[in-house]
């Protein structure tokens, strides 16, 4: 059963390849598995029925990608409200806030820093690492300070695309406090933007400080409690600022993984699917599995009945009458070798010579790259109509 978007071919033929597992004896002595059902939700056998271009199989961003894009669009729009500001059509400047460091914090100090973050997660990179070094042309360019000077949405695409999904060497962090600068980032461009998405991103903040307030006997998150504590009340929220919400990131974003991981978020689903009408989908690849047994058989049976006239034809480059082919089609069908569908098949494919089928077979060596009398041109004028690639 497929319940995901698949679009990696690798990926999809390595579990449609465990439905071709032959199973042997199945069913009970001789009675093997013959065939096998798909159930696809997610019309993955439509999409690869019409041979798409292979992909990487990458349909989720990383969390660092994600932070990534979260850290260039913050800067955007930090720019862009910079921009109104020397307008005069937004509001006034706003106050600095102390982030603990004695440093002063406000929306020119937190742009300056998300950009100085995104060039030294670039710079990072190491053409050594095969990964980089096949993006080199675009990791190169965003390591000169000049390329940063105009975010434009080309900038945008191009760093998504080719840069933000490689490796860096630049120290990696707690997941936990990965997601929290993911969710603020979330909040402060929410807020920027007048998205509607704040009130959501607002509570999932209440439920991780609400889970922070249950382990003030740890000495570092009680030292932060009186943040935790305003982040609680409602009065803190009127007049919210993007600096405000960096002081709590930078802050808190240490403390999170020491919430109790049955504190941490549930995320619980109550929906039901509609499905559509079914559709069977035939996948010719598949039948390949089954072409192949076929002719292992076949081979086998020739192999046992050499004595057979037209088989004794083959094994000398003898070219084959029509009714010699009707020959072997027929004991092939009787001796339950494959059915009609396989012969239908074998006649599609490309014609060969009687000695070059021989010699597949199994029935005689190799023919000589040099012409015998069985191979003068009068030999092979008519060639027969069976192929190195079946019986």
């Amino acid at each position: 059963m497929l319940f995901k978007l698949i679009r990696s071919k690798t990926k999809f033929w390595q579990i449609i390849g465990r439905g071709t597992r032959l199973c042997p004896d199945l069913f009970g002595p001789g009675e093997d598995k013959e065939f096998f059902r798909v159930f696809d939700y997610c019309q993955n056998l439509e999409f690869f029925r019409q041979n798409p271009q292979p992909d990487d199989g990458r349909n989720a961003k990383s969390l660092n990608e994600r932070l990534f894009a979260a850290r260039f669009d913050l800067v955007r729009a930090l720019d862009e409200k910079h921009r109104l500001d020397a307008s005069g059509m937004a509001e006034p400047r706003q106050q600095a806030y102390d982030a603990g460091d004695g440093k002063p914090l406000d929306e020119q100090t937190i742009r300056d820093e998300a950009l100085d973050v995104l060039q030294t997660y670039v710079a990072g990179m190491n053409f050594d690492n095969f990964i980089v070094r096949a993006k080199r042309r675009a990791v190169e360019k965003y390591k000169a300070a000049e390329a940063w000077n105009e975010l434009t949405d080309a900038v945008r695409d191009e760093l998504f695309d080719e840069v933000a999904p490689l490796p860096s060497e630049v120290k990696s962090e707690a997941e936990e406090a990965k997601r929290f600068d993911l969710l603020i980032f979330g909040q402060e461009l929410a807020l920027l933007k007048g998205s509607k998405s704040f009130d959501r991103l607002k509570k999932q903040l209440i439920e991780i400080a609400s889970a922070l307030d249950e382990q003030t006997a740890i000495p570092i998150i009680a030292a932060q409690h009186p943040l935790i504590l305003d982040i609680l009340s409602d009065p803190w929220w009127e007049g919210i600022t993007v600096p405000l919400l960096e002081v709590v990131r930078l802050r808190l974003r240490g403390l999170v993984q020491h919430i109790e991981k049955g504190k941490r978020k549930i995320v619980y689903t109550d929906f039901e699917d509609e499905l559509g009408l079914g559709a069977e989908i035939d996948l010719p690849e598949v039948g390949e599995v089954d072409f192949a047994r076929f002719k292992r058989k076949a081979r086998h049976f020739l192999r046992d009945h050499e004595d057979h006239i037209a088989i004794a034809k083959l094994r000398h480059g003898r070219p084959l009458t029509p009714t010699d082919i009707e020959e072997l089609q027929a004991m092939l069908l009787t001796a339950g070798i494959g059915d009609a569908k396989h012969i239908e098949k074998q006649l599609k494919l490309p014609m060969v010579s009687a000695p070059s089928f021989a010699h597949w077979s199994g029935l005689t060596a190799p023919p000589s790259p040099r012409l015998s009398p069985a191979l003068s041109p009068t030999a092979v004028s008519q060639p027969t109509r069976l192929s190195s690639s079946t019986w």
